[in-house]
C-alpha cells in the first residue's frame, strides 16, 4: 500500500487552457510515486491571480491539508479537512502576487502527517493600476495577532477620480487579493460582514457618475469572487453598517438637504429609522445633513452617526428612533472638558468596548494634523473626558476617509485615508505598524485575521 493515499490525476478547471490570465500557467502532472504515490495539479485562478487551486484524486479516506509558503518564509496550510476517495481540491489563500512559492499536498490516516514532495510555482503579476503599500515600520511583535490581513479600497493608479479597487493586504503591506470595480462605481467603504463569513463591497455610484447615489448598491462575495447577494442602496453617497441579523443600515440622500437612515432588511423590505432633518428642526438647527460615518455599538444597541456637514457625533436609539445625546460643534452637544481636547472635522466614530468614544478627527480648528482622540463620557455633567491622543507631532494631514478602530490586544489601527496611510499605536502612542500607498487617497479598512473564513 502507498504511504499517501493521493493517485494520479490531472483535473483543470472548465474553460482553462495551459496559461492563465495571472501569468503563472498550470503546472502538468507531478509525478511522486517513489515518494507517495501520488501526482496532483495546480493552476493560477484566472480572476485573482494571487490565488492557487490545487487539485487531485483522493484515493483513501483520510485527514487532508495543503502545505504552502512563499520560498525563503515560513510554512503555512489550508485547513485539515477529512476527505473520502474522489476528486478534491483546494484553495492557496494569502499569497502575495508575483511570488515563488512551494506547496505540498498532506494527508493522514491516524499514524501521522504523510507529506508529498515540494512543488514549485509563481504566482500572477501584481495588476498594473493596484497601487502597491511601502512598509514604513514593520510590526516588531508588538502589533495585534489577530491583523494578520487588512482589507480596504484603494485609488488606483489609473484616471479614475475616485478608489476603484479593493484588495487584502498582508503585515508587509503585499497585496494578496484584489478586485477591480465596475466602471462607474467607486467603493469607499468596504467592510468584512458581521458574521465574518464574507466580504461587503460598496458600489457607489455617487462618486462614480455623480447621480447622488441613485444606481448604489452593496455586494456579498466569498474570496473566491462567488457573489451571495446584491443589494440596492439608492441614494448611499457615503457610510453604511450591517447588523447581527444581516439588515443593512445606510445614510440616504433627499431632496432639502435631507439624509436619512435607511434600513434594508435581509428579505430587501426597505425601512426610514431617522432623519436628520427631523433632527434639527426639533432643536432649532439649519444646516445640510451629510454623513461621514456610521456605526452600530452591540453593547448599547444605538448607533453613531457622525454628520461632517455639521461636525457633530449624533447617538441614535435603534430600537426607537430616538435621540439620545450628540458630541461635537452643533448647538446642544455635550461639551468638551478641555477645549484643547474638541475634535474638529471628525471621522469614524466608535464606542470600543470599553465605552469610550474614539474618532479620527483634525487636531485643532486651524491646526492641519490628523489625530485619534479617545474620551470617556462623563454623564454627570454632559462633557467629554480625552484619555488618549494619538498621532500628535506626526505632520500627517488626511482630509477625508480616516477613521481609527480599538483593536483586540489594547492597540489602535489608524486609517488616514486622504494621506493614503495606515498605522498601529500601543496604548502608549508608538507607531508599531505603519504602510502608505502610492494613492491620492485609501478607503475604510477592517482587519482579518482568517482568509479561509471568507471562504466556506
Amino acid at each position: 500500500m502507498p504511504v499517501s493515499f493521493i493517485s494520479a490525476t490531472l483535473l483543470l478547471a472548465a474553460g482553462c487552457s495551459g496559461t492563465d490570465a495571472g501569468g503563472g500557467g498550470v503546472v502538468p502532472p507531478i509525478q511522486d510515486l517513489a515518494d507517495t504515490g501520488s501526482s496532483r495539479t495546480a493552476w493560477i485562478d484566472p480572476q485573482f491571480g494571487s490565488i492557487v487551486h490545487v487539485t487531485w484524486q483522493q484515493e483513501e479516506s483520510a485527514d487532508t491539508w495543503v502545505e504552502y509558503r512563499v520560498q525563503g518564509e515560513d510554512w503555512r496550510s489550508t485547513p485539515p479537512r477529512h476527505l473520502d476517495p474522489g476528486a478534491a481540491e483546494e484553495l492557496l489563500l494569502g499569497l502575495p502576487y508575483g511570488a515563488s512559492i512551494e506547496y505540498r499536498v498532506t494527508t493522514d490516516r491516524g499514524a501521522g502527517p504523510v507529506r508529498g514532495a515540494d512543488q514549485a510555482l509563481e504566482t500572477g503579476p501584481v495588476p498594473d493600476t493596484l497601487p502597491v503599500a511601502e512598509l514604513r515600520v514593520p510590526d516588531d511583535g508588538r502589533g495585534d495577532p489577530a491583523l494578520r490581513y487588512l482589507y480596504l479600497s484603494l485609488k488606483g493608479l489609473s484616471d479614475q477620480e475616485f478608489a476603484d479597487w479593493v484588495a487584502i493586504v498582508d503585515r508587509q503591506g503585499r497585496p494578496v487579493w484584489a478586485l477591480e470595480n465596475p466602471s462607474g462605481f467607486a467603493t469607499v467603504h468596504p467592510r468584512v460582514s458581521i458574521d465574518g463569513t464574507h466580504l461587503i463591497v460598496d458600489h457607489n455610484s455617487q462618486w462614480g457618475v455623480y447621480d447622488q447615489g441613485a444606481a448604489s448598491e452593496l455586494v456579498r462575495l466569498r474570496i473566491d469572487g462567488s457573489e451571495l447577494a446584491r443589494i440596492p442602496t439608492p441614494g448611499m453617497r457615503h457610510p453604511y453598517t450591517e447588523l447581527p441579523d444581516g439588515s443593512i443600515v445606510y445614510g440616504r440622500w433627499a431632496e432639502g438637504q435631507e439624509e436619512t437612515l435607511e434600513q434594508v432588511a435581509p428579505d430587501g423590505t426597505h425601512t426610514t429609522l431617522y432623519s436628520c432633518q427631523q433632527w434639527m428642526a426639533d432643536n432649532g438647527l439649519v444646516g445640510g445633513c451629510g454623513s461621514n460615518s456610521l456605526s452600530w455599538d452591540p453593547a448599547t444597541d444605538h448607533f453613531l452617526y457622525s454628520l461632517y456637514s455639521m461636525e457633530t457625533v449624533i447617538e441614535i436609539d435603534r430600537a426607537t428612533g430616538e435621540t439620545v445625546r450628540w458630541f461635537g460643534r452643533a448647538p446642544g452637544a455635550w461639551n468638551f472638558a478641555d477645549v484643547d481636547t474638541a475634535f474638529w472635522w471628525q471621522h469614524g466614530a466608535v464606542y470600543t468596548e470599553a465605552g469610550t468614544l474614539l474618532v479620527s478627527a483634525r487636531r485643532g480648528e486651524d491646526i492641519e494634523e490628523t489625530v485619534v482622540r479617545e474620551y470617556v463620557l462623563d454623564e454627570d455633567v454632559h462633557s467629554l473626558v480625552q484619555v488618549a491622543s494619538l498621532g500628535e507631532g506626526s505632520g500627517i494631514y488626511a482630509e477625508v476617509m480616516n477613521e481609527a478602530w480599538r483593536l483586540g490586544n489594547g492597540n489602535t489601527l489608524h486609517n488616514l485615508g486622504s494621506a493614503a496611510r495606515v498605522r498601529e499605536y500601543t496604548p502608549e502612542g508608538t507607531v508599531v505598524w505603519e504602510l502608505a500607498w502610492p494613492a491620492s487617497y485609501i478607503g475604510r479598512s477592517t482587519p482579518i485575521e482568517d482568509l479561509y473564513a471568507l471562504l466556506r
